[in-house]
């Protein structure tokens, strides 16, 4: 995204190569909250098909909370709001993802992209532990 916007930089928009860099950190945070609870699952158990139930659920049922929040969110027109939808947002780590704030230039997703990469490192953390303590059954 960067080196597209160095090649034909946007005349009027209020994206500037900052803001991209820091949709870049808030996304990467996302995918390595997701990585540490499905490193944390995958060492806990000696299936895969629990790991991939635990770790791969969690995933997939933060993935439909969102698309259903979106549903009942501000951001959605009144005609097809559903206000109720509202609520899968607090049940989602995506939720934590706030891109309108780096889009208005506040710093409120800081402290939530904080939140998303200390879920990442104490899933590892733990996982290293568990892994390291476990008996394989070989």
């Amino acid at each position: 995204a960067v080196v597209c916007y160095m090649i034909k930089t946007p005349v009027a928009s209020e994206i500037t190569i900052e803001k991209i860099l820091y949709f870049g950190a808030s996304t990467f945070s996302v995918a390595f909250a997701f990585c540490g609870i499905n490193f944390l699952s995958s060492s806990i158990f000696n299936r895969s098909r629990q790991a991939m139930a635990i770790g791969g659920g969690i995933t997939v049922l933060s993935l439909i909370c969102t698309i259903l929040g979106m549903f009942g969110s501000q951001s959605m027109p009144s005609m097809m709001r559903i206000e109720v939808l509202n609520y899968f947002n607090y049940f989602s780590i995506i939720s934590l993802f706030d891109g309108a704030s780096i889009i208005d230039g506040t710093w409120t997703f800081l402290w939530k992209m904080a939140i998303l990469f200390g879920i990442g490192v104490i899933g590892f953390i733990i996982g290293s532990k568990v892994f390291t303590k476990k008996d394989l059954p070989l």
